[in-house]
């Protein structure tokens, strides 16, 4: 028999392939910490339902629509889940494929956090001061007092 919460992430995978987000928004807590751990322009916390909202919309400027995920597996118990995934998508005129990990926590029948772990390829594909330029910007080297440049090892983003 299926587990109430691994049918509820399969759902939701469902869901948000065929472009409905308010399936995903619904299950979330209202406090949901969603964390994206790569080395990508995606990475960082995200506190919030509006957030994680934001998140998505980043997610499709980055990706311009083209990224799909597989689920390859789900796994979950009352208190967490876990979803096996192949996910692929274009960032400027590169494509890259990459397996992830995405780590669930149940509380009340909420989604309460969530944090993506994907692997080598992904975190080589965004590799240090490679990724502002698959987005069309340009790097500047800037001191270690930069909080940006300590994160990406003395490098900082110019905007677009």
């Amino acid at each position: 028999m299926t587990h109430p919460n691994e049918a509820q992430l399969r759902e939701t995978y469902e869901a948000v392939g065929d472009g409905n987000l308010d399936v995903l928004l619904d299950a979330l807590a209202d406090d949901i910490v969603w964390e994206d751990s790569s080395l990508g322009p995606l990475a960082g916390r995200y506190h919030g339902k509006e957030a994680v909202g934001a998140f998505f919309g980043k997610m499709f400027e980055v990706y311009r629509g083209t990224l799909r995920l597989d689920v390859l597996d789900v796994v979950a118990n009352d208190d967490h889940g876990v979803v096996l995934t192949c996910e692929r998508g274009e960032a400027g005129d590169e494509a890259v494929n990459w397996r992830g990990v995405h780590i669930w926590t149940f509380r009340e029948g909420r989604c309460a956090e969530f944090v993506a772990v994907n692997d080598g390829a992904y975190n080589g594909f965004w590799g240090v001061a490679r990724w502002p330029r698959r987005l069309g910007r340009s790097c500047r080297r800037v001191g270690r007092r930069d909080e940006l440049a300590q994160r990406h090892r003395g490098y900082a983003v110019d905007g677009p």
